[in-house]
């Protein structure tokens, strides 16, 4: 028998009152009643490391990541562009497990409070992914100006369909 496929969505930043949450739980409430498989929100800061931790090294604070990232059975992150890059709690998070993504589908949602949707963010996230062996599905979802899109309990519906083409492009390559 096997285990339902679970898709977990990983908020890739740990700052205060960052947009991007509202984003992740958007992607949350579309795809959590979605019968193909399961899936739980899952928050970076919940695995703050001051340092990183290789994947090779047996550490109880790198212990639930990997489990959860061995479970997994595809990913979707919803990352914020920070300074042309993406954040570094997310990198040390990555950089905690390898073997455990190796062949996975990951596809993004990118997070931007200006025009560009994260894309200079995607050009630093995409080798580091190819390198952990994950397998890039081209269905991110890029949201802009997160703030107008997003505020004030404000969605625009144009994401619940790219939310939705993300998913069946996921699941169709587990």
């Amino acid at each position: 028998m096997h285990a339902e496929p679970f898709l977990p969505i990983l908020l890739g930043t740990g700052r205060k009152d960052n947009q991007s949450q509202k984003v992740a739980n958007f992607v949350y409430a579309i795809l959590k009643n979605d019968e193909r498989f399961g899936t739980e929100l899952i928050d970076v800061k919940d695995f703050a490391n001051p340092v990183t931790i290789p994947s090779w090294v047996n550490d109880k604070r790198t212990a639930k990541w990997k489990e959860i990232a061995l479970r997994a059975t595809a990913f979707i992150l919803v990352v914020p562009e920070y300074n042309h890059s993406y954040p570094g709690e997310l990198k040390i998070l990555l950089d905690g497990a390898l073997k455990e993504y190796e062949g996975k589908p990951v596809s993004i949602v990118s997070v931007s409070k200006g025009n560009f949707a994260g894309v200079r963010m995607l050009e630093h996230l995409l080798p580091v992914l190819h390198n952990l062996k994950m397998n890039l599905i081209p269905a991110h979802v890029n949201v802009s100006n997160v703030v107008e899109e997003f505020g004030e309990g404000a969605v625009n519906p144009k994401y619940v369909e790219k939310i939705k083409t993300m998913a069946d492009k996921l699941f169709i390559n587990i």
